[in-house]
């Protein structure tokens, strides 16, 4: 009787274990403002799988009608992550797309120590500044895609070893590379200029070798005296220069950090500098 017992809660549990409920992998594109067609988020989800599975860094786009509340977008993004239970493996290594329609706003946020040496925050605000591009194109299946395409390159770099980032020079090699090439430049002209000038002496002398030199004004002027018709001003090119003004706002466009490295947060995570649309 023990024994039947015994076999009917190994099979109870056995069954039971079926019976739990289990949690769902979150999707890695998700539009509730409804930008894109069905058939493109399916292809973007494809897509985003196949590198989350190659790089073990899961890729996320979230494009949503507002931040419910959250007055920060960085808040919003990081609420979204820890909600949804994203990233890869035990680390949770992530990196997520954070679009706010309500207020044409953007952020990239990383997560876990492989994603935040593969986006570095300059490393960010470069995939940043293209999907900036492609989103005020209105061009959003572009702007996701180049998401991912530019997300898989930073990851095959930190594959390799060579995260993307800013060069890591001291101000004194600065500096001494700066006088280097200045005494290049020196050299260089102090060798051509002499050897230009001579050169175009020469080139006018053998132009004017066979002609006969005047000594009076008057051979140059016609027999019939010299008489204006018409005076008119013509230029043959139009030239203008402009020059961008540095406001200083980091919005995006790859300008926001000056420094290498990834700043992480005490929560764990890492931004962008973001911008708008």
């Amino acid at each position: 009787m023990k024994r039947i017992i015994t076999w009917f809660i190994a099979i109870t549990a056995f069954f039971g274990l079926w019976l739990l409920p289990v949690s769902a992998s979150p999707k890695h594109i998700v539009d509730h403002y409804g930008l894109l067609e069905a058939s493109a988020v399916q292809e973007l989800e494809d897509k985003a799988i196949e590198i989350s599975n190659r790089y073990e860094v899961d890729l996320y786009i979230r494009i949503e009608n507002d931040r419910q509340g959250y007055t920060r977008l960085s808040e919003f993004a990081e609420y979204l992550y820890k909600s949804e239970d994203m990233g890869y493996g035990p680390e949770k290594n992530g990196y997520l797309l954070t679009i706010d329609m309500d207020e044409r706003e953007y952020l990239t946020t990383a997560y876990g120590s492989k994603a935040h040496r593969a986006f570095t925050d300059y490393g960010k605000d470069q995939v940043e500044a293209g999907v900036e591009y492609e989103l005020r194109q209105g061009d959003w299946y572009e702007a996701m895609h180049r998401f991912l395409n530019d997300s898989e390159y930073m990851l095959s770099q930190e594959a390799q070893g060579t995260p993307v980032d800013i060069p890591t020079i001291s101000e004194e090699e600065l500096a001494a590379q700066k006088e280097q090439t200045r005494a290049n430049f020196r050299g260089i002209t102090a060798v051509l200029s002499p050897l230009t000038s001579l050169l175009v002496c020469l080139r006018l002398r053998a132009k004017n070798k066979t002609a006969g030199i005047k000594t009076t004004a008057v051979n140059y002027i016609p027999e019939d005296g010299l008489r204006l018709a018409i005076r008119e001003d013509s230029f043959l090119y139009r030239t203008e220069t402009r020059i961008p003004i540095n406001t200083g706002n980091s919005s995006g466009s790859g300008g926001g950090h000056s420094h290498g490295g990834t700043t992480i947060n005490s929560g764990g995570f890492s931004h962008g500098s973001g911008g708008h649309f």
